[in-house]
């Protein structure tokens, strides 16, 4: 159901005709895409996965991975190391298929952040205010400027 979704929202913003308008409200039914349009939403889609399955679809389809902690596909190696088997399958999908593989020069010695070309800090929604800075405040101080890390580091937070 998650890949019949992402490919109709992947139709939605390449501006398929996704509904009908009412001719209740604008006395005609007039096909109708989603607007505004952004050239390069498609470019900016991350996909969420727990497999090597799910990891080879997203690099099929030129969506960016999102790795989180919950994996499955137990194998019966580390965490770590099964965290960066699914990101290899998926880089060699996204290398066939010709999209840009950027690396950071110098990453943490972590495998599957070794593997990762990103890092997405994922603080969970229900923290408080004063914990939530506390946590973002030990990333940025701690973590971010670690010498092993990217010169230019970017922290994202995103609320679960």
């Amino acid at each position: 159901m998650a890949k019949e979704h992402a490919r109709r929202f992947r139709d939605a913003i390449a501006g398929v005709l996704m509904a009908v308008s009412d001719p209740a409200e604008t006395g005609t039914r007039t096909p109708l895409a989603l607007e505004p349009r952004s050239d390069t939403l498609p470019q900016r889609i991350w996909w969420g996965f727990a497999t090597r399955q799910s990891a080879r679809w997203a690099g099929e389809q030129g969506f960016h991975l999102l790795s989180t902690t919950l994996l499955s596909g137990d194998t019966g190696v580390p965490f770590a190391r099964l965290q960066a088997e699914q990101i290899s399958v998926f880089r060699d999908v996204w290398r066939r298929a010709g999209e840009p593989d950027a690396i950071a020069d110098d990453p943490p010695r972590d495998e599957a952040v070794q593997a990762a070309d990103t890092l997405l800090v994922t603080i969970p929604n229900l923290l408080g205010v004063a914990e939530k800075l506390r946590l973002l405040t030990t990333i940025a101080e701690n973590v971010a400027p670690a010498p092993d890390w990217n010169s230019t580091p970017t922290v994202s937070a995103a609320h679960s």
